[in-house]
């Protein structure tokens, strides 16, 4: 018969939950996703130290699950929980987004000489060019949305995640262009050349 796992060990998985979820829901749980083994050889140690009163393996192995099925319970709900979030921000960018479907629909699908948009509250909103070469991600994560107009059509863009600076990541955001009118959840891939 096994015996419950310690107070100690409960205690750390929840704080290690914490930390998890805390990491996610501001935006950096790709950190989590990237780094896992550098977040896990830390963790196996301290997990056997507490595991001392027990003796056996088995002992070591079902409380180092624990910890870490707990651990990964508080990054997936930090995870859900930014996306929703983010959601929001999605909904609140939606009549701004009407409008310039709706300039594009009046002036044959052209968005040049664009009048000054209605911009949500509450949100902070970035405007770039669209071009073809891709999009300018600078100032990304210092911005709810980047909304990207070009002469003919528009993306805008809500991270999800935060871009890390690591030399080819991906971050998740949602999107949604003059052809889509429902949201996509997708991620871009960047180089440390794409951001200044």
């Amino acid at each position: 018969m096994m015996n419950k796992p310690s107070k100690s060990i409960i205690a750390f998985a929840v704080i290690l939950a914490v930390i998890c979820f805390t990491v996610s829901i501001k935006g950096y749980g790709m950190v989590i996703h990237y780094g896992w083994l550098f977040w896990l050889i830390p963790i196996l140690p301290v997990v056997g130290r507490l595991s001392l009163k027990r003796s056996g393996a088995l002992a070591f192995v079902l409380n180092s699950a624990l910890v870490i099925a707990i651990g990964v319970a508080g990054m997936l709900i930090g995870d859900w929980s930014r996306r929703a979030y983010c959601f929001n921000k999605c909904r609140a960018c939606e009549p701004m987004l009407e409008q310039l479907s709706a300039f594009q629909a009046s002036h044959g699908g052209s968005l040049t000489n664009l009048p000054s948009l209605v911009m949500p509250r509450g949100i902070t909103i970035q405007q770039r060019t669209l071009e073809g070469g891709g999009l300018d991600l600078d100032g990304v994560n210092q911005t709810d949305a980047t909304l990207y107009i070009g002469t003919n059509s528009f993306v805008c863009l809500v991270p999800i995640t935060k871009i890390l600076p690591m030399s080819i990541t991906r971050f998740y955001v949602y999107m949604r262009n003059e052809k889509d009118f429902d949201w996509k959840y997708d991620y871009i891939v960047w180089t440390i050349g794409v951001i200044k």
